[in-house]
């Protein structure tokens, strides 16, 4: 299906698209409105860092780095189960972990603590318990690493205290120990003043009074523009699907099909199963003959590889096959395959004849098939469609006047015009379906097509159907018929 069918369709139902999406639209709605409130809050802090305190030059990924790992602490689960003490709310560390949130700003170094809350007052005291949590979570996580840093220099200050006191006043070796404890108190004293990352309030937790869900009427309008693309795609869908002949399709079911009854459906493969399907389609075709002349019948079909060089080669076998006179022609000559079928050479044939040949040079028998003979595609020709919807064609038809029945194969309609104008000339159309490959608006054209060339469709083969029940037992029955061997 291209672009503009798949709009037709949609087109075509564009009611049933939007009223269903209303619905879907409206149902959502209904739900989003039944859902309990949650409101949220927000405390942004300021990161500064250390190394900037101290007057040491840093760049913005250095404190974009800084405030994404403060960012990451917050939503630590010690921080949040300190939050959950503080905020006073009767929630655990699991719910806090639900409720709050962290980001970092992505240009300066200011994060932002997010809380919800079934009220306002709950999610103001969350956030600004999570953002004194994690202060404070950071104030002790300094002070850590301050301690970490001085504890080997104060014990080594210790040391060299002792020896000092246990040396005299004028011994030799105190004036280096004396230097070395100096050094070592100086900078413990420096490590400790050093300025550490800063973490401060600057925005306090504020609650928004207008709920951040449910938003009934932003749901239902997400809603209607998702369901407007769903229910669009799932009707071309069935459009897709309704389009195909299914394989399953029981013969007792509607006679008409695209306004021609369908006179056979023949299954996959040459079976005694679809041999009896030939005699039905044979046996539909004489009872037409009844009431109209159809001595000269064009196989047709709307894709290549739909069946109907098979079709017509059986079919005039089965006719054949009653003693009258029949002549099976090829006329696919831009691509003959009649001669492969019966294993016979492909020249000369019908393009010889459109060329001026004689029709008793050309007609040969069918192998085994006394009263078949065979007109094959010949020589290629330049012009086929020209020949085919020219007087001399229905010249050559005319030359066949040995034949009650003469059957003709064509190239397939969607792709040349040969075979529209091959049935303009015959006294009947069959057209030829593949159940599982040929879509139903290429058979309505091509029979809308072949009606207004002037030719006659009285029906439709479908080919390769599924094996029914009835055929099944046709099977069974001959083979009960079959004498034992022994």
């Amino acid at each position: 299906m291209d672009l503009f069918e798949h709009l037709r369709v949609i087109y075509r139902r564009r009611w049933t698209v939007l009223l269903v999406s209303l619905a879907v639209a409206g149902g959502v709605f209904a739900w989003s409105s039944t859902r309990e409130p949650v409101y949220g809050a927000q405390a942004v802090i300021s990161v500064t860092s250390g190394r900037a305190l101290a007057g040491q030059s840093i760049n913005g990924e250095d404190t974009l780095f800084l405030t994404r790992n403060y960012a990451e602490l917050a939503t630590t689960p010690p921080v949040l189960a300190d939050a959950a003490l503080r905020s006073g709310l009767a929630i655990s560390a699991g719910e806090a972990r639900r409720r709050v949130s962290s980001r970092a700003a992505s240009d300066v170094g200011f994060l932002t603590i997010a809380a919800q809350g079934p009220s306002p007052a709950d999610a103001t005291a969350l956030a600004k318990a999570a953002a004194e949590s994690l202060i404070a979570a950071v104030d002790e996580q300094q002070r850590q690493t301050v301690r970490v840093a001085v504890e080997p220099v104060q014990e080594e200050i210790q040391q060299l205290d002792a020896q000092l006191l246990a040396l005299p006043e004028g011994a030799r070796n105190r004036s280096p120990l004396e230097a070395r404890y100096e050094a070592l108190v100086r900078a413990a004293t420096e490590r400790r003043l050093a300025p550490s990352d800063r973490l401060v309030l600057v925005s306090p937790a504020r609650g928004d009074l207008t709920p951040l869900s449910p938003k009934p009427m932003r749901d239902a309008l997400l809603a209607l523009l998702v369901a407007l693309v769903i229910n669009a795609e799932l009707l071309v869908l069935i459009e897709v699907l309704r389009d195909r002949f299914s394989v399953h399709e029981p013969d007792e079911g509607p006679d008409e099909l695209l306004g021609l009854a369908v006179l056979a459906r023949v299954p996959p493969g040459e079976t005694e199963e679809s041999l009896e399907a030939f005699r039905a389609l044979r046996t539909n075709l004489m009872f037409l003959e009844s009431e109209m002349p159809l001595r000269t019948v064009a196989i047709v079909s709307t894709n290549p590889g739909a069946g109907k060089t098979f079709t017509s080669v059986h079919l005039a076998r089965s006719v054949a096959s009653l003693e009258i006179p029949t002549v099976l022609v090829d006329g696919d000559l831009r691509r003959p395959s009649v001669h492969r079928q019966l294993a016979i050479s492909e020249s000369p044939g019908l393009g010889d004849l459109l060329a001026g040949g004689d029709v008793r040079r050309v007609l040969r028998n069918a192998p085994g098939e006394p009263h078949l003979k065979v007109l094959t595609g010949g020589s290629p020709l330049e012009d086929p469609v020209g020949f085919m919807a020219a007087r001399r064609f229905r010249e050559v038809l005319a030359r066949l006047d040995d034949a009650s029945v003469v059957v003709i194969d064509t190239p397939a309609c969607d792709v040349f015009a040969d075979g529209l104008a091959i049935a303009s000339q015959c006294d009947a159309t069959l057209l030829v379906v593949d159940s599982r490959g040929t879509r139903r608006r290429s058979v309505r054209r091509v029979i809308h097509q072949l009606r207004r060339m002037g030719a006659n469709p009285i029906g439709i083969v479908i080919n390769r159907a599924e094996t029914t029940a009835r055929g099944s037992y046709y099977y069974r029955y001959e083979r009960l018929r079959q004498p034992a061997r022994r």
